[in-house]
């Protein structure tokens, strides 16, 4: 069992959220890679095998998505398709949109910052 410290996470809905206060989790790595059944076989290989690097990759989610309502806030499209809840970051979509796209590039951007 491993003890991270996820300051964005609900571990039943959805990887990203907008919450500010840290929260303690103490999750097994078959857990917490498992609950997402969006993830490909070699993604969830990625997140058992770098569990604790995880939670850099949560933060950069919920950064891209404050970027993006920021960036969009008085656009046609601000931001309101990425829900948050919709798989394990919670920003992706199926269809290949110039703001998926974005969405994407936001979130790379993000996790490696």
């Amino acid at each position: 069992m491993v003890l991270l410290n996820f300051r964005s996470v609900e571990m039943k809905r959805s990887i990203v959220q907008d919450g500010q206060n840290g929260t303690m989790f103490a999750v097994q790595h078959s857990l917490f890679c498992d609950i997402y059944r969006d993830l490909s076989p070699r993604q969830h290989n990625i997140c058992r095998n770098n569990l604790l690097l995880m939670e850099s990759v949560i933060e950069g989610a919920r950064l891209a998505r404050q970027e993006c309502i920021k960036q969009f806030n008085n656009e046609r499209w601000d931001c309101s398709s990425i829900s948050g809840k919709s798989t394990a970051l919670g920003l992706m979509t199926k269809y290949a949109t110039k703001e998926a796209a974005f969405n994407y590039a936001l979130v790379t951007a993000g996790i490696v910052h």
